[in-house]
């Protein structure tokens, strides 16, 4: 007798699982947008959470970095310090000024050079013309961007670097095009 009611009920159980398998699946086209919002939700719940260095820039937590006093007094700049602790694992745009001589085939050619030192140099940068003879290197950390600064400046054909409307002007620069 209890053999009979548990297979009765495990049967009316395996017809209710195929009742809602039955049921015709909605289009995706059809669907709206809660509907498309609870189906996400519905997939993201089960994932497990990424750890902070594979998440994307805009979802990292850059929160619990230790600070070290001694580390800022010690700098030459301590407003310098600050600003590059500041700006770690934020992204920024640092803006090079090209010599007002070089063509704008040499003065791409140049910042490519230095982007591909950089590169070598184990910095992550992307260079982008945005005028005959100018250019921004965007960077994933911004606290990388003060010792790029450091190497453009250096470079004989940069003008000038500005970095949050700092501006740094180069070594060999005319002081006459600044």
């Amino acid at each position: 007798m209890k053999i009979v009611v548990v297979a009765a009920i495990f049967c009316i159980f395996l017809v209710s699982e195929s009742v809602q398998q039955s049921k015709p699946k909605k289009n995706l086209v059809d669907m709206t947008d809660a509907e498309i919002e609870k189906l996400a939700e519905e997939w993201d719940k089960d994932e497990e959470e990424l750890p902070e260095d594979e998440k994307p820039l805009h979802e990292r937590k850059n929160f619990g970095q230790p600070i070290d006093v001694q580390n800022f007094l010690k700098s030459g700049n301590p407003g310098e310090a600050v600003k590059m602790f500041n700006k770690k694992n934020k992204p920024m745009m640092i803006f090079v000024e090209v010599n007002k001589k070089l063509n704008k085939l040499q003065a791409e050619e140049k910042t490519k050079l230095w982007a591909t030192s950089l590169f070598n140099a184990h910095y992550e940068v992307n260079r982008f013309m945005v005028d005959d003879h100018q250019a921004i290197f965007m960077i994933n950390d911004g606290s990388k961007s003060w010792e790029i600064k450091d190497y453009l400046i250096q470079q004989k054909d940069c003008n000038l670097v500005t970095i949050d409307q700092d501006k740094y002007p180069g070594k060999y620069a005319d002081k006459s095009e600044l």
